[in-house]
């Protein structure tokens, strides 16, 4: 028996290949995250311009369908730009977490949440979501567990 008490204990910090974090990893969930703001802020102007339409329909009635045409077109390019944004970022969130297995509980919560958003895509993002959160849930405790960065 061979026990020293005085040697300094090996490291027990020790990531194995779920837990490993990088560099890049971790920028393309910071970034991705960002990106996925587009989806809910693009919702969120469209709502705006539909209530300004209304507004005009209150105040001119709807015998000029050119005040709703504009207001209906400004609603739908807010949200064709919030998609078109949010679209890189789910990619690079998906690289992020399944390529380079950053783990983090923000990072489980965006891509629990950005997955919820994309089940309203109908029919693609409803498949495409119902994978993801599949997936998601299988790999929950990764996502929970201490990870030590050296």
């Amino acid at each position: 028996m061979n026990n020293n008490f005085y040697k300094a204990p090996e490291s027990s910090t020790i990531l194995d290949s779920s837990q490993g974090t990088s560099f890049t990893g971790k920028w393309l969930a910071i970034v991705g995250a960002f990106l996925l703001m587009g989806l809910p802020v693009g919702l969120l102007a469209t709502l705006f311009s539909i209530i300004e339409t209304f507004q005009s329909i209150t105040l001119y009635g709807t015998g000029d369908p050119k005040v709703m045409a504009g207001g209906i077109s400004e609603g739908l390019v807010s949200t064709v730009l919030g998609i078109v944004i949010a679209l890189p970022g789910a990619v690079l969130l998906a690289i992020s977490v399944f390529l380079f297995k950053h783990r983090r509980p923000w990072v489980y919560r965006v891509s629990f949440t950005a997955a919820i958003f994309t089940f309203l895509l109908f029919p693609i993002g409803t498949i495409l979501s119902i994978f993801i959160l599949v997936k998601l849930r299988k790999s929950k405790d990764s996502f929970f567990t201490p990870v030590y960065d050296s």
